[in-house]
């Protein structure tokens, strides 16, 4: 009996590695044979490198990207720690509802998500609306929307609720009276944060940092509905070289590949911080 186990694992393994052939290996493959194309000169080099780091447009497109990823995480993660802590200190009725009320905004369309921003911070929207009535003043006075403050902000919508659902799960591990021995022992609330919450929950915090690191770099459909092609990021850019004006499929591969490089770091810091989590429950 067991020496035909593994030919049938085998035969489960087969549908799941033809299927990552089609969709992932032929396609990556692909890109990368592509990124190596320059569309000039149809030869073969490594031009469209060259341009990611001396083109000013393309350069300024990397830069926007990795500052609107970096302060949408650090803000989302700030805001999705504290509130999957405050998450875990409710009764387990509430616990839930709270829950149920998080994941919400992350089955809602990237799409709907903009335009509902828009609708409320929009130059048409009711908050301009509400100004000008009132106040005889205009939103992009205090606030732009279309920029890269406003995407920030737009992107704490779907954000911070995935930074709550990777700290919450950890939160469950705690043992309550640790932080009620360190209440005995006269610490306050700062020093068990400090020395007790954060360090226990350190991979949680790592890991949902990285992935809203990924999810921020890699977004598309939102920043294009919001802005569509007039603002410089690197998903916008690679769709606008496949365009009438500029088409460049050579450098849309290769600011792919840039995309692909910067999610796999992530994913490997990821996974190894999952890896720390799961760890002490074995």
């Amino acid at each position: 009996m067991k020496s035909h186990l593994p030919r049938k694992e085998i035969l489960f393994i087969i549908p799941l590695t033809i299927f990552f052939t089609i969709i992932v290996f032929i396609p990556f493959i692909r890109i990368i044979a592509g990124s190596l194309l320059v569309s000039e000169t149809k030869t073969l080099g490594l031009q469209n490198y060259v341009k990611l780091i001396t083109t000013g447009a393309i350069v300024r497109s990397i830069k926007n990207s990795f500052l609107l990823s970096l302060w949408s995480t650090l803000i989302a993660g700030t805001i999705g720690f504290f509130f999957a802590y405050a998450i875990s200190k409710r009764r387990e009725r509430w616990r839930n509802l709270l829950v149920t009320i998080n994941t919400l905004p992350l089955t809602i369309s990237a799409v709907v998500t903009a335009y509902g921003f828009l609708v409320v911070f929009g130059d048409s929207g009711l908050v301009n609306g509400f100004l000008m009535y009132f106040l005889n003043s205009h939103i992009s006075r205090f606030f732009n929307l279309l920029s890269i403050g406003g995407l920030i902000f737009v992107y704490q919508f779907f954000q911070i609720p995935l930074m709550t659902i990777i700290v919450a799960s950890a939160t469950s591990s705690m043992d309550p009276h640790i932080e009620e021995a360190a209440r005995s022992v006269g610490a306050n609330k700062i020093q068990i944060m400090f020395k007790i919450v954060i360090p226990h929950l350190l991979p949680a915090i790592i890991a949902g940092l990285s992935l809203l690191f990924i999810n921020a770099f890699g977004a598309y459909a939102t920043a294009f509905a919001l802005v569509e092609a007039n603002m410089n990021l690197v998903t916008l850019k690679i769709v606008s070289q496949f365009s009438d004006i500029g088409y460049d499929p050579g450098l849309a591969n290769a600011l792919s590949l840039l995309v692909v490089g910067v999610a796999t770091g992530f994913v490997v810091l990821y996974r190894v911080s999952l890896n720390r989590i799961e760890r002490p429950a074995k």
